[in-house]
């Protein structure tokens, strides 16, 4: 009988403790609500069932099972309450609708409860004064009471799968605390007139000392601040009242009393061993409160470590770190946010991650962060505000619990936002205190950073600034050297190429103005002059055109255009040229060819230039033009049988004011030119090339043209 009286009253006791702390911790949260209502559910039907079995009359039993049972009806629809509240199920519809289908069976047994149909009767039991005896609906309550049991099992093991850390942690002792419960329900066979006994009873206390472990442990329902600091005022007073005692104790019944001599030796002797002992054994008990309730993390250490770390920091993202890491250890949150403010307050600059704003896929900048109307309470802003019921609407929908201003000189340069705890819980007092002893260091700390930051991206800005003057004025004397070789190389060509064919025509003239011009030869030099002074404009258009290359303001009008016309709009132009000289001028183009996309004015220059160049080179023998149709593009060759090009001239053809050797000695009055020209165009088209096919000295070379098809340049 010792055994089932001794394990009711102690799990009585610890409900009653456990309720007891849980809701002077925090009475307005609704888990340490949910739990303390528990608790006293759990000690009436511990009490009502310790009174039950010991009691001395019927009509004493008849009260204590009506207590008993009306416990236990509780019991079973407030720990479930606990559990949705627990693991964030309680504003879900269909679990709202579970609790309350299980509040209405409840009020239904509690009203038949008082009714012969529920128990019909008290009798005495195995070793018990008196056990009642199930009536009808009684059965009916027993498959209640395991139903809704598995069901809590159900929630919580599915609830455990999907957390992770200190909120996993609580959810697992919860669920091994439902051990009590197979204690609570071996008391049902007796009622049933099954003659099993409550051996197991003893599990009952384990289900409020489990939780209980796991609120001291987990930091369920944040009571280990208080409990840290009971139990070290309760252990530091203990030690000197024994000693005090221990030290009466020795002077009474050893020393011959209080006053004798060898006590008043002993007393002083005592008083400063206990003196010289007293403080290690208290930071030795302070530092095992530590481990028992903080996993060894004081907050008053951690501020004293933090304020170092933070002191030996000066990046912002390290600080921003070290804040994170620390205020998940201390106030059991992953719900930071720290943002830094421009110099003008207002807008935002930097953040810290992880972000709870950013997981939402919320943009800080959508927040109204209007410090001016936060009201500031013990140095911290907290979700209050005045006259912007706008702020508040927002803060509350992103769950921001406490906003941390920081300030520095008198001026807000920050902003720390903590969202809920893992556990739920809410911010303590002693969280405000460490948050309100910290923010001063933080703010300190970052504007430390941030002056830091700014002399580094200073120095780094002035750096890129020297290197980007230097650049410039690197690119300005190349520029420079540039233009002084285009105007030697220009001088050069103008010496001799402008000279040439103004020399002939002002020699002409001149013979014209004397009179001294041979009436036989007068249309022949006229002609000459003629030649001459079209060369010169040929020579003057190349310079004018080259340096038009070379400016901004030239640039392509792309359009479809049909490449057939064009090649024998100037294959007929060019018959007489070719004719002089008598070469043999073909033209190969197939039935079909698609337009292709180019500059209607430049796309004839640049041909013929090249047809040009091949009339001029080629003595004896063939110029063929010929089309090549090709996938995405269309390749138009000029092929002739020219002087060729040596190899080593190849790669500077397309250079300003560059000939081949072979072409100075064939032809003197080229101006080198040409090619470039021609080379400047096509790089302006997107798709398009020109280069030597191939070439053999004397006996010709074959240039190709590449031009994108107009459909699907455009396409691309």
């Amino acid at each position: 009988m010792l055994y089932f009286n001794f394990s009711l009253i102690l799990g009585g006791a610890i409900s009653l403790f456990s309720g007891y702390f849980t809701y002077i911790k925090n009475r307005k949260e609704a888990l340490n609500q949910s739990w303390f209502l528990m608790s006293i559910a759990s000690v009436f039907w511990s009490f009502g069932y310790f009174v039950m079995i010991n009691a001395p009359s019927k009509e004493i039993a008849w009260i204590s099972n009506y207590v008993l049972q009306v416990g236990v009806m509780l019991v079973l629809v407030l720990f479930f309450r606990f559990i949705l509240i627990l693991t964030g199920k309680i504003n879900k519809k269909k679990y709202r609708r579970l609790l309350f289908l299980l509040s209405g069976i409840t009020v239904f047994f509690i009203i038949f409860n008082f009714t012969k149909f529920f128990v019909d009767d008290m009798v005495p039991r195995f070793i018990f004064n008196y056990v009642c005896n199930a009536g009808p609906l009684y059965y009916l309550f027993f498959i209640n009471f395991c139903v809704w049991t598995l069901i809590s099992l159900i929630i919580l093991f599915s609830s455990y799968k999907e957390s992770t850390g200190a909120k996993a942690q609580q959810i697992k002792y919860v669920l091994l605390s439902m051990i009590g419960f197979v204690g609570g329900a071996s008391t049902f066979p007796l009622h049933f007139n099954i003659n099993i006994p409550p051996y197991t009873i003893i599990f009952y206390s384990l289900y409020p000392l489990v939780i209980f472990y796991s609120i001291i442990r987990h930091r369920l329902m944040g009571i280990n601040v208080v409990l840290s600091k009971f139990y070290l005022y309760i252990i530091v007073a203990c030690i000197p009242y024994a000693v005090f005692n221990l030290t009466i104790y020795i002077e009474e019944h050893f020393l011959g009393g209080l006053y004798s001599t060898p006590s008043l030796i002993f007393g002083p002797f005592v008083s400063i061993v206990f003196s010289v002992c007293f403080i290690p054994f208290y930071e030795y008990v302070q530092g095992l409160a530590d481990r028992i309730f903080f996993g060894n993390h004081n907050p008053k250490k951690i501020i004293k470590d933090l304020t170092i770390k933070l002191n030996n920091t000066t990046k912002l993202k390290e600080i921003f770190r070290i804040l994170i890491e620390e205020f998940e250890i201390v106030l059991n949150t992953k719900e930071i946010c720290i943002l830094t403010l421009c110099n003008n307050g207002k807008k935002i600059k930097k953040r810290s991650k992880p972000c709870f704003l950013q997981k939402r896929k919320i943009k800080a900048n959508n927040i109204i962060f209007d410090v001016d109307q936060m009201i500031i309470e013990n140095e911290l802003k907290l979700i209050k505000t005045r006259n912007n019921a706008k702020l508040a609407k927002e803060l509350k929908k992103y769950k921001i619990e406490i906003i941390i201003p920081l300030i520095s000189d008198k001026k807000k340069i920050g902003m720390i936002f903590l969202g809920q705890k893992d556990d739920l819980g809410a911010y303590t007092q002693g969280d405000l205190e460490f948050l309100e002893t910290l923010t001063p260091q933080i703010a300190i700390a970052v504007e430390n950073a941030r002056l830091h930051d700014e002399i580094e991206d200073f120095n780094k800005n002035l750096q890129k600034r020297v290197d980007k003057q230097t650049k410039e004025i690197r690119e300005k004397a190349e520029h420079l050297q540039k233009l002084l070789t285009v105007r030697s190389e220009f001088l050069d060509i103008a010496s001799h190429q402008l000279r040439t064919p103004s020399s002939v025509i002002k020699g002409v003239l001149s013979m014209v103005h004397e009179g001294s011009l041979p009436p036989e030869k007068q249309k022949e030099l006229l002609d000459a002059a003629f030649q001459k002074s079209l060369k010169l404009e040929e020579i003057i258009d190349e310079i004018l055109r080259a340096s038009e290359m070379d400016s901004e303001k030239f640039n392509l009008q792309l359009v479809p255009l049909s490449i057939t016309k064009i090649l024998d709009e100037i294959y007929q132009d060019k018959l007489n040229n070719a004719a002089i000289k008598n070469l043999e001028f073909k033209i190969d183009i197939p039935p079909k060819v698609d337009l292709v996309l180019s500059d209607p004015i430049y796309i004839k220059h640049i041909v013929r230039n090249l047809i040009n160049n091949a009339i001029q080179y080629t003595n004896e023998g063939s110029i063929t033009i010929r089309v090549v149709p090709k996938k995405n593009t269309i390749d138009v060759e000029v092929i002739d049988t020219g002087i060729g090009i040596p190899k080593q001239d190849i790669n500077k053809l397309f250079q300003k004011f560059s000939r081949a050797e072979n072409a100075v000695m064939a032809y003197a009055n080229g101006s080198g030119l040409g090619l470039f020209i021609v080379k400047k165009i096509i790089d302006a088209h997107k798709g398009a090339s020109v280069k030597v096919k191939k070439t053999e000295l004397g006996r010709g070379t074959t240039f190709v043209l590449t031009l994108p098809i107009a459909f699907d340049a455009l396409v691309k």
